[in-house]
């Protein structure tokens, strides 16, 4: 067989075999393992932090705006307040 570089050589006389054989199989499969582990562990210690301001211009007036709302008006954290009372009416003036 004819070869136009010593890759292919190498390819087909070396690496094919090795990577075919049961030792060759399953440190390819570990491997795969291992990096498909370390990828979704990495995939879990992603923070998101997501901000309107990343998609706007430096120097776009509207960036101003939504700097200075976010430095004056939000203060403090969200809090979610759950009612468990199905007799409680809150769509009433009363309530």
């Amino acid at each position: 067989m004819q070869y136009t570089n010593g890759t292919q050589k190498f390819l087909y006389e070396k690496f094919s075999y090795v990577t075919t054989t049961k030792y060759g199989k399953s440190t390819i499969l570990s491997i795969w393992l291992i990096y498909i582990a370390v990828s979704i562990w990495g995939a879990s210690k992603v923070d998101i932090d997501f901000k309107n301001t990343y998609f706007i211009g430096e120097d776009a007036n509207v960036r101003d705006y939504l700097e200075r709302q976010e430095e004056y008006y939000k203060s403090g954290e969200t809090i979610n307040i759950i009612v468990d009372n199905e007799e409680a009416d809150f769509t009433s003036e009363e309530s």
